[in-house]
């Protein structure tokens, strides 16, 4: 998170890196897609664009 504030780290980038944690737990997946902007939220565990879970 201190390499984002920085900004030595992009969102599409920090969001990849974080997405790891909730692998494998679909309903972490839909509580940290609150957290995230539209243009990337995560479905089945990949970051990027997509229509949610």
């Amino acid at each position: 998170m201190g390499q984002f504030k920085d900004g030595r780290v992009d969102t599409s980038s920090l969001i990849e890196y974080v997405t790891v944690l909730p692998a494998g737990h679909p309903d972490l997946l839909r509580g940290f897609n609150e957290f995230v902007p539209w243009d990337y939220k995560i479905s089945h565990g990949q970051a990027g664009p997509s229509d949610g879970i």
